[in-house]
């Protein structure tokens, strides 16, 4: 044991590359469950296979006892585990290292073995006479089969019958030759037998006796040339494809080695003669005897003595000493070769296994592929993938043939506790979950339902799994499993492997046929069984009558074996395998036979059978185990004690002894049979050597009384033992008689009593049939009752009552209630509920007879029916009766309270307010009162059905509509619809009469007359308000788009960037335009033939002859609306004469008249208004200006020394609010407007903006055609030029002449270069300049809109303006109060003044009389690109009235510049 371990830890020690798992199968094809005819060899036919679910397969014993009485009808069965069993291979591939054994394939088939060693007992024999055999005789190009021949002849007589009856030809035939040449055919055979055959036959006889089978002519001699000297070849001319030089061999077969601490003898095959001769010739071949000759000294086995020592020949068999002149036929010399003794030769060693070599898993896998590859490439299958059923053939045709040897190794026997288990195991895996799963084989032997977990010892093989690693051909022979129990194997991964299963039902039959075929080999190994060294065809077994089934396993599935079946099998290739034995209690019966049968042939058995039953009695006490251990422990106490009394009435003077401890196996094992014997043993004083009862006689031959009967335990013991088992095993037959009694003594037993009953039984820990049968009756019982309690106790509920006699359902019924009290009869029991149920029957059948004489009355009475009705209700049961009753009291009851709430009044809503009532509470459709109600209601639901077909349609057709109206005034209708049709009529007709009224006045030719823009607005509501298409609505529409795009487009002309579209916008800034254009234009006295703001805007008065006179003459005016001179004299004549209430003329409030009461010297600025806030002069022109108007602040106004205004310079750019549209896009906006088909107040207002603002332009162009316009002219110049700037209409061209004739007249009102000068340090470059003017045109943009909201939220309803500085009043009162005097230009000469406004503001003025020296000319270009004079460069003589050289300049920033070929408005 030591070494073993040694052993095993220096092999652990060694590493190898690790088994690569992808590339060996772990997985197998899905299996076809559905079996087919058959195709396998043989026409065998396929074992069951099972799928057991995974709560089955979580108990696997269980399962497989499920599946036992079909599969063991087999012999064996497959098991596939569910989806998802994948449990992890544990081992460690690179420590893993096994021994193989060698297997020669034609060497295990029985037959082809027995064949083989009669050619080697030939081969033996000539080679010993010195005549080696070189070639076996031939015939048709193949060898002679010379042990075959040898049984013909045999068969026959003999040699000299066959001779003489001239038999040859008859056994050439019997060995399947067919060749028509009978004569050369009978020679061949009969020379092949004489020359290698007779010799030794010859020779067999002449030792002891002659065999009785084969008649010897001994006056035959062989002749010399029988055989010929040379070179000696292997007898059986094999062509071996492997070859080992280990001389050593293992009989593996035997499996009694599992419990064998020494090593297994080494055996060799032998093949006797004849029977008779092998009878002598079987035991323990050339076994050593025992003599009082010193076993060291040679000693002649013949003779028995050890003379002529030099004349002492030793066996290379046995190695025993024989002498030559002993021997028959004597020997005159000693042979220079190899010699054997008779019975070597005859007999030599019982075959076995040859050790192979060691290997790992990765090793072991090169070699199986290589030899798999190159096997059958040979036979055309170059992929390397070979069908299962192409290597099964191969296999077998390798098996049985004699000639050619073939030699695999198989990794056979691993103990798992040496090598390891390829399940992980708790131990070294205790998180993994398939190391604690029961069909681990780890687990399997030791499960409660196995008998094995009353094992106190582990034994490797049946308790401890052996691992298996096959390669291609590798075989396990025929056997049953020891103590014929249960194995399981399960492959890992690899290749298949191939299964052969006869039931236990055929086991005899399998052993006759094994005999039969080969009667040698059992008269040699008559335990030739219990080995696993012999192969059998199943041909040869099929054709004897046995029942052989196939199987295919493949990785990740079970095989099971059952009790006494016999089972092979071989591997398709490399592929790893474990397996294990289990014993469930059924197989206690079947082991007791196998052990009885271990007896008859001395086998060494594995464990006690006895110990096992013992051991089970003491350590499972429950009733279930009692249940089948109780015949097992009668039938081991009868046997025992009947042995013991055998043997103490044999033996009357053996002492008995009685022992508390267990012994050692060893020390418990008869030493003549083997047999374990447990329980009692006959034991001596001489030896510690035990016996049997059997067998005393062979213990020694003491007397009797030195020996001793040892007992485990006393009689006493057992039977007490087996006294408890039968009680715990009659507990439930105890309780079986007690129910039994209970039901035969009572004829109706009560609920109460069963129960009890019942629970007695749950108390004991096992399934019976009467609990069984009790448990159910008694379940039914409780239903009954259950439900009998449920119906006697439940309330009614109306809700649930109305829903059941809705839906159908008849609830409990007084049949029901009679059919429940017939149940209870047929079952036979009794409980308090059943009596309780009879009355209840009893009361409702009183009560449906009183309820019957109230129905029965022509006139029901509403009180009596709901009394009725309550009683019944609470029964809770079904019944006509109470339907009846519900009935009518719902009746009655809807009734009053319809009656109550007005059911003739024509309301439709309370109509189906009834109806709903009428159907909750289940009132009868029967009832006159509610048909009546359900017709007017399906009468308004088809009203309104019509009237909502007429409201949805897209055009609304008014006669329907009035119908729809008119034929609900009669019928309960509802409202809500009513309402909307005769909404949608009146809409209809208002809408008809608006359109009819609106085109009729929108092509009126005169402006006033045609309906204004509210009124269309008003429409297009009225319209959109009306689910239908409306005629003309398309039109009002788009006619009120137009006017949308008109108010857009004139309001953009003042805010591009602003896009709003509404009214009030526009307004305000028509509003403040009109302002604008009256203050610039309020001290111009306009010819009274002139268009006024008074007067209607005509066609001709907005444009001018002379294009040249301003930029109106190049807007083009279009539209049809604007009069000629002849119908403006009408139209004011019209406007005279107008009706009081008309529309009048569209004007301004202002005119002429008005312009003359305006004082000039009360209007300053260029804004043109009176005074308000700070105020600043002008050292130039003198003039005042608004300091918002001019951008100075108060903070600039205080530091400045003086202050020159943008007239006066022009290089000064004007900062303004909002955008000035032209003359020309007013004009076009007024005609566009005046041409639409709607009036706005916007549009008159515009005309007289345009016709004021033309006037004003007319009277600029008049004054600018003089012929001369000279430096006198200067302050009307920059007069004009200072409305023209100061007004929100941009007069393109009349700015530029005007600025140009300002630069004409005083060159320096632009500084040279075109910049201002600054005194300020910080003044910027001209480089500058461009971007900080694109800065200030940003900031007058902003600033333009900053100024529009602040004049929305400001709005005021006069016409004052507002003092930017403290927000007081300075309007035209104010104004008028007030005197202003002109300022002197003598006073105060460059001396800044500041005078009070009437906002308490201070005003700054600067005067400048010094000259300016000449400048040069620089030219001026106009906004058209011509040029329009030049200014002169500032000269060193002064200027009249200027001077611009000494000129201070207020202290801020002038960015005043003017580009060449720019206008200085850009």
């Amino acid at each position: 044991m030591m070494k073993s371990k040694l052993k095993a830890k220096h092999i652990s020690g060694q590493r190898a590359p690790a088994l690569d798992m992808a590339s060996v199968s772990t997985k197998a094809p899905p299996e076809n469950p559905v079996s087919n005819p058959p195709t396998r060899i043989f026409g065998l036919q396929d074992a069951p296979c099972y799928y057991p679910t995974e709560k089955e397969f979580m108990e696997p014993l269980r399962f497989i006892e499920s599946i036992r009485p079909e599969a063991e009808k087999a012999g064996i069965c497959k098991i596939i585990p569910p989806e998802g069993w994948k449990p992890t291979f544990a081992l460690d591939t690179e420590l893993f290292r096994f021994k193989t054994r060698i297997q020669k394939l034609n060497s295990m088939e029985g037959e082809t073995r027995t064949n083989i060693n009669y050619l080697d007992q030939l081969y033996k024999f000539h080679r010993q006479q010195g005549h080696p055999v070189l070639k076996i005789p031939q015939l048709d190009k193949r060898p002679i089969d010379l042990f075959r021949l040898k049984k013909e002849v045999a068969a026959r007589g003999g040699y000299q019958k066959v001779t003489a009856g001239k038999k040859w030809a008859e056994i050439g035939r019997g060995l399947d030759y067919t060749r028509k040449q009978c004569t050369s055919l009978s020679n061949a055979l009969k020379s092949a037998y004489v020359k290698v055959i007779l010799p030794y036959e010859i020779y067999l006889s002449k030792q002891a006796r002659p065999p009785s089978d084969t008649p010897v002519d001994t006056k035959a001699e062989p002749s010399d040339d029988s055989v010929t000297p040379g070179k000696q070849p292997s007898p059986t001319a094999s062509t071996s494809t492997s070859t080992s030089s280990s001389t050593s061999k293992v009989a593996v077969g035997i499996r009694k080695s599992k419990r064998i601490k020494k090593d297994p003898v080494s055996y060799a095959d032998s093949e006797p003669s004849s029977p008779s001769y092998s009878e002598r010739m079987s035991s323990e071949p050339c076994e050593k005897k025992e003599a009082s000759v010193d076993p060291d000294m040679d000693v002649c086995e013949i003779c028995q003595t050890e003379n002529d020592l030099e004349m002492m020949l030793i066996c290379d068999g046995c190695e025993l000493g024989y002498h030559t002149y002993c021997l028959t036929p004597p020997l005159t010399q000693i042979p220079r070769t190899d010699w054997y003794c008779a019975k070597c030769l005859v007999a030599g060693d019982d075959f076995g296994f040859e050790e192979g070599e060691e290997y790992s898993l990765s090793s072991f896998q090169q070699k199986c592929n290589s030899f798999k590859t190159q096997w059958f490439e040979k036979h055309g299958f170059k992929d390397g993938k070979v069908p299962e059923d192409a290597v099964e053939r191969e296999f077998w045709k390798l098996v049985e043939d004699a000639y050619e040897t073939v030699q695999v190794e198989y990794g056979a026997d691993l103990h798992s506790t040496q090598h390891g288990s390829g399940f992980p195991s708790l131990e070294k895996h205790p998180n993994d979950k398939y190391s604690t799963h029961p069909s681990n084989l780890n687990n399997m032997p030791v499960l409660p339902e196995s008998l094995f977990c009353h094992i106190k010892s582990d034994i490797s093989g049946m308790m401890i799994p052996w691992l298996y690693v096959g390669m291609c051909f590798s075989t396990f022979c025929w056997h049953n499993e020891d103590h014929y129990t249960y194995s399981i194997n399960y492959m890992h991964w690899g290749d298949t492997k191939t299964w052969y299963g006869i039931p236990a039902s055929d086991a005899l039959k399998f052993e006759d046929t094994m005999k039969q075929a080969v009667p040698e080999l059992f008269e040699q190994q008559p335990d030739l069984l219990f080995q696993l060294v012999t192969m059998l065809s199943p041909e040869r077994l099929v054709a004897n009558g046995v029942k052989v089934l196939a199987l295919d396993q493949r990785p990740g599935q079970f095989v099971v074996t059952f009790p006494q079946a016999y089972h092979a099998g071989f591997n398709h290739g490399f592929n790893f395998a474990e397996a294990v034995n289990f014993a469930p209690p059924d197989w206690c019966q079947l082991g007791l036979e196998c052990v009885k049968r271990y007896k008859e042939h001395k086998k060494q058995p594995v464990f006690s059978h006895d110990e096992l039953i013992i051991t089970t009695a003491l350590d499972d006490t429950s009733i279930a185990t009692a249940q089948w251990l109780q015949g097992e422990l009668d039938n081991l106490l009868e046997r025992e004690l009947s042995c013991r009394q055998s043997v103490q009435k044999q033996y009357p003077e053996i002492a008995v002894v009685t022992e508390e401890t267990d012994r050692p196996e060893e020390e418990v094992q008869c030493h003549h049979c083997n047999a374990y014997i447990y329980l009692s043993q006959v034991v001596c004083k001489c030896s510690s050597r035990v016996v049997c009862y059997e067998h005393v006689d062979e213990l020694c031959s003491c007397e009797i009384k030195d020996k001793t009967l040892r007992l485990r335990y006393s009689d006493d013991y057992l039977k007490d033992l087996a006294k408890k088992v039968s009680e715990t095993a009659s507990i439930p037959g105890t309780w079986t008689d007690k129910f039994r009694k209970i039901m035969m003594e009572t004829r109706v037993p009560s609920l109460k009593m069963l129960r009890s009953l019942l629970s007695e039984a749950d108390k004991i820990p096992f399934m019976f049939r009467e609990a069984a049968h009790l448990r159910e009756f008694v379940a039914k019982a409780n239903d009954w009752v259950e439900a009998a309690t449920k119906l006697m106790i439940r309330k009614h509920h109306q809700g649930r009552r109305v829903l059941e006699r809705t839906q159908g359902s008849a609830g409990k019924r007084l049949e029901d209630l009679q059919g429940m009290l017939d149940q209870a009869e047929r079952l036979r029991f009794d409980c308090p509920e059943i009596k309780q149920l009879q009355e209840s029957i009893e009361t409702m059948q009183e009560f449906q007879m009183e309820a019957r004489r109230a129905l029965d009355r022509p006139v029901h009475n509403l009180q009596e029916c709901r009394e009725l009705q309550e009683a019944g209700l609470g029964m809770n049961i079904s019944m006509e009766e109470i339907d009846q009753l519900d009935t009518i009291v719902t009746d009655l009851s809807w009734i009053e309270r319809a009656t109550t709430k007005g059911v003739h009044v024509n309301d439709y809503h309370l109509i189906c307010s009834l109806v709903t009532d009428a159907e909750r509470t289940g009132v009868s459709p029967s009832n006159t009162l509610l048909m009546d109600l359900i017709r007017k209601q399906r009468a308004g639901q088809d009203w309104e059905a019509s009237a909502l077909t007429v409201l949805n349609k897209n055009s609304v057709d008014l006669d329907r509509l009035q119908a729809v109206i008119d034929s609900g005034k009669d019928i309960a209708v509802p409202r809500t619809v009513m309402s909307k049709a005769e909404t949608l009529y009146n809409k209809v007709i208002e809408w008809e009469k608006t359109a009819a009224h609106l085109l009729k006045k929108a092509n009126d030719p005169l402006y006033s007359e045609r309906p204004n823009i509210s009124e269309l607005k008003r429409a297009v509501r009225l319209a959109d308000s009306i689910p239908s298409q409306l005629e003309h609505k398309e039109y009002f529409e788009g006619q009120a788009k137009k006017f949308d795009d008109w108010f857009s487009r004139t309001y953009q002309l003042f805010n591009p960037g602003d896009v709003k579209r509404v009214g009030p916008a526009l307004d305000e800034t028509l509003e403040d335009l009109q302002a604008n254009v009256e203050a610039c234009t309020v001290d111009e006295n306009f010819d009274k033939s002139a268009p006024s703001m008074s007067r209607p805007v005509t066609e001709k008065s907005l444009l001018r002859p002379n294009a040249a006179n301003g930029e109106a003459g190049r807007v083009p005016i279009e539209g049809p609306t604007l009069t000629t001179e002849t119908e403006d004299a009408d139209q004011s004549n019209e406007s005279r004469n107008a009706p009081e209430g008309s529309e009048p003329q569209t004007s301004l409030p202002t005119d002429s008249t008005a312009a003359m009461d305006v004082d000039e010297d009360q209007i300053y600025c260029l804004c043109r208004t009176a005074e308000s806030g700070m105020m600043v002069e002008c050292d130039e022109c003198h003039e005042w200006y608004h300091g918002t108007c001019v951008r100075v602040t108060k903070r600039e106004a205080s530091s400045k020394s003086n202050y020159i205004c943008p007239v006066c310079n022009l290089s000064i750019v004007i900062r303004r609010d909002n955008h000035r549209p032209t003359l020309g896009q007013l004009a076009a906006a007024y005609t566009e407007g005046h041409s639409l088909h709607f009036s706005t107040v916007n549009v008159p207002a515009l005309g007289g903006i345009v016709a004021r603002a033309t006037q004003f332009m007319e009277k600029v162009d008049r004054f600018l055609q003089r012929e001369s316009i000279t430096l006198a002219n200067i302050k009307q110049v920059k007069g004009f030029l200072r409305k023209v700037e100061g007004l929100d209409i941009d007069l393109v061209r009349e700015r530029d002449v005007l600025r140009n004739h300002i630069l004409r007249l005083i060159p320096s009102s632009m500084p040279a270069g075109g910049v201002q000068f600054s005194n300020f340090p910080s003044a910027p470059p001209p480089s500058t300049i461009n971007s900080q003017l694109s800065s200030r045109a940003s900031e007058r943009i902003h600033a333009a809109r900053e100024q529009a909201e602040l004049k929305k939220r400001r709005r005021k309803s006069s016409k004052d303006s507002i003092d930017l500085g403290n927000g007081a009043l300075a309007g035209t009162e104010e104004k008028k109060r007030r005197v202003y005097k002109k300022r002197d230009p003598s006073d105060g000469e460059n001396k800044p003044r500041r005078r009070k406004s009437s906002g308490g503001q201070s005003s700054v003025s600067t005067d400048s009389n010094t000259s300016t020296p000449t400048q040069p000319q620089i030219p001026f270009v106009s906004a058209s690109g011509a040029s329009v004079g030049s200014r002169a460069e500032p000269a060193a003589g002064p200027v009249t009235g200027i001077d611009s050289a000494n000129r201070n300049y207020p202290k801020r920033h002038h960015l005043a510049f003017i580009q060449r070929g720019l206008s200085p408005a850009t």
